[in-house]
């Protein structure tokens, strides 16, 4: 069967389930006239997809919120393959770990969530799809408040709903929109990630660039041809540290270039990329992780989202849209050397 004629039967299929579990779970309560903050003691953050960037995205409201309500309790409920970015994060009071794929661990973690009596539920997943999900978890723990960004059936299960923002806002900002109804103001736009382990030395890092080969799709990953101009670009003065992920193959694109380092896990790939002063990837979890550890970093956008999911302060941390035009890159890239081609990120730590 073609995709063409699966997929409307996959849209009356969620529609569906969506409609089963809003008679199941829902309706939610009425909306509160007024959110008394001042009351709240215990307040969740809802990311089940299994994604590094989004934990990461994530994190400024995180610390905006805790900020603004320095005495609720904050936890937060994610997959299990990234958990480990939000248990060291200072601004969080706990983290629930919820694998979907086991069996009966959605009815044990609504059983968990009702029993915590968590007075907000904010779900910070995919602001224009609902996520069954996070709705049917969010509706389970009986929440007075219960906030997403308003998407197509989410009425059913929430009842404070966030219009969504102009899609060229950053998805930090977004995120941060979330906060709007319990009245917090951002506390600035910088991701956090637990520091990774670094040798105590009084030397700082010597010029090296971390180049991550792929992506999560595979469309979205550096075509390799360019990749390979940019690294030669780089070289002496950075000499490269090419780093792949479990779905990177040592194919034949990318076997020439050098040794490839592969992470066993994030804490892994955060201390190797500590290593390094300099960064080179695509729209992928791992760029997000090196500007949040503070490289230099380069990215290189093959499709048209540079503007939500980028970061570019014009020197320091570039994101340029590929556009077919890969000459455009090139140039890019070479002003971006030229301003951070003798920068040494000073990583001198105090026995």
């Amino acid at each position: 069967m073609t995709t063409a004629l699966l997929k409307p039967r996959r849209r009356f299929g969620r529609r569906a389930a969506v409609w089963f579990a809003a008679r199941l779970f829902g309706p939610p309560p009425a909306r509160p006239a007024r959110i008394d903050t001042a009351r709240l003691r215990r307040i969740l953050v809802i990311r089940t997809g299994e994604r590094m960037g989004n934990l990461i995205l994530m994190t400024p409201m995180l610390r905006s919120l805790k900020r603004a309500l320095p005495w609720v309790s904050l936890d937060c409920l994610v997959a299990p393959l990234y958990a480990s970015l939000l248990t060291g994060n200072r601004w969080v009071s706990s983290v629930h770990v919820f694998d979907k794929r086991r069996p009966l661990a959605l009815w044990r973690m609504a059983r968990t969530l009702r029993r915590l009596r968590y007075d907000v539920v904010i779900d910070a997943a995919h602001p224009e799809t609902l996520s069954l999900t996070s709705a049917i978890l969010a509706s389970a723990s009986h929440a007075a408040v219960t906030i997403r960004h308003a998407a197509p059936g989410a009425d059913r299960f929430f009842n404070v709903l966030v219009p969504l923002a102009d899609s060229a806002v950053h998805d930090i900002e977004i995120k941060l929109d979330l906060l709007t109804p319990l009245g917090c103001a951002p506390s600035g736009l910088d991701m956090e990630v637990p520091e990774p382990p670094r040798p105590v030395s009084q030397s700082p890092v010597p010029p090296r660039l971390a180049v991550h080969l792929g992506a999560r799709k595979s469309a979205n990953a550096i075509p390799p041809a360019l990749l390979r101009d940019l690294v030669d670009r780089a070289r002496p003065a950075l000499p490269p540290l090419f780093i792949a992920g479990p779905a990177e193959r040592d194919d034949d694109d990318h076997r020439p270039l050098g040794d490839i380092v592969r992470p066993i896990d994030v804490a892994d790939l955060s201390r190797i990329l500590a290593t390094c002063t300099h960064y080179l990837g695509a729209d992928t979890g791992p760029t997000h992780l090196a500007v949040a550890l503070d490289l230099a970093t380069f990215s290189v956008f093959t499709w048209h989202g540079s503007l939500r999911f980028g970061h570019d302060d014009g020197s320091r941390r570039r994101a340029v849209e590929l556009a077919d035009d890969p000459t455009r890159v090139v140039a890019a890239f070479d002003d971006w050397l030229e301003a951070n081609g003798a920068t040494l990120r000073d990583t001198t730590r105090i026995a």
